[in-house]
């Protein structure tokens, strides 16, 4: 989600052919740091691995108002995959946006 305040500053690349180039991502949240963010990949793909096998973390760090923060997402390919994945993610309470890569 951006907003016109926030500024993106990227840390790191969509990794070429992890799950297609270009397209859409999922994001599965927003931490204070870095670390945060990729532990949650690690609690997660423990957690949902069906959903989420074959896809590779992507932190991204934005600067916001109320300071640094880093999006944890992952790149899928296409709208349809990233929303159903969603979709799948949400019934199970877990907090998940289809977002286009920054």
């Amino acid at each position: 989600m951006r907003d016109g305040t926030t500024r993106h500053h990227h840390e790191e690349r969509w990794r070429p052919g992890a799950a297609g180039a270009g397209g859409f991502g999922i994001q599965l949240g927003a931490f204070s740091s870095e670390a945060g963010a990729n532990n949650e990949w690690h609690v997660l793909t423990s957690r949902f691995g069906p959903q989420l096998l074959g896809l590779q973390e992507h932190v991204v760090s934005a600067d916001t108002p109320s300071g640094r923060i880093y999006r944890l997402q992952a790149m899928v390919g296409d709208e349809a995959r990233a929303r159903a994945i969603c979709d799948s993610l949400r019934k199970q309470a877990q907090a998940c946006v289809a977002v286009l890569p920054h």
